[in-house]
């Protein structure tokens, strides 16, 4: 994860004319001096992969992370920063956020609330999502269950809805408690993030 951040800043900086050389550079000998790509290069000839966000100064700039209590809102933290929330679990948190833009914090404190990770409703399935038709579906791994949850979570039943609605969907015997307790491990999470 580390080494592929890093060159796809190093690639963004490149594309976006922020990566200059310092110094002069010898090509068998002959000194050749750096060259500067201009924003009508960048724009014409080279067609650049990545086109970040920038500040002022044209240094690229990573979406900070954000407190949100809505289920479909993206946190924008990293694989690193949820793997110390969840150790063994951050890359596919991350994933699962990028891909179905399902709040990774919300997924935490839903299998926190439903199983407290430590049981199951069936093999790897700590939220307790049933089956059409009855019983709980299974995953053959973690990662493929928080992907699933994801995949779950971004139904057109659950979108634009605050976790008080979403409990009356997801649980509605004692979606009051189950909202309350959902926000509560979101908070707690929250404060651990760094």
């Amino acid at each position: 994860m580390k080494k592929t951040l890093t060159i796809i800043l190093l690639l963004t900086a490149f594309c976006v004319g922020a990566y200059q050389p310092q110094a002069k550079t010898e090509i068998k000998g002959t000194p050749v001096e750096p060259v500067k790509i201009t924003e009508a290069i960048y724009q014409e000839d080279y067609k650049c992969p990545i086109e970040p966000p920038s500040n002022t100064d044209g240094a690229v700039a990573l979406p900070e992370w954000k407190v949100t209590y809505d289920p479909l809102d993206k946190t924008n933290l990293t694989g690193v920063q949820l793997e110390t929330l969840a150790p063994g679990l951050g890359e596919a948190l991350y994933k699962m956020e990028q891909k179905h833009g399902v709040n990774a914090i919300f997924c935490l404190s839903v299998g926190w609330v439903e199983s407290g990770w430590k049981h199951t409703a069936a093999r790897n399935n700590y939220w307790g999502i049933t089956k059409v038709g009855g019983g709980f579906r299974s995953w053959d791994s973690l990662e493929s269950a928080i992907d699933g949850f994801g995949a779950y979570m971004n139904q057109k039943m659950y979108h634009g809805k605050p976790i008080e609605q979403v409990a009356k969907i997801y649980c509605p015997p004692t979606w009051q408690k189950w909202a309350g307790d959902v926000r509560a491990a979101m908070a707690g999470y929250f404060s651990e993030v760094e």
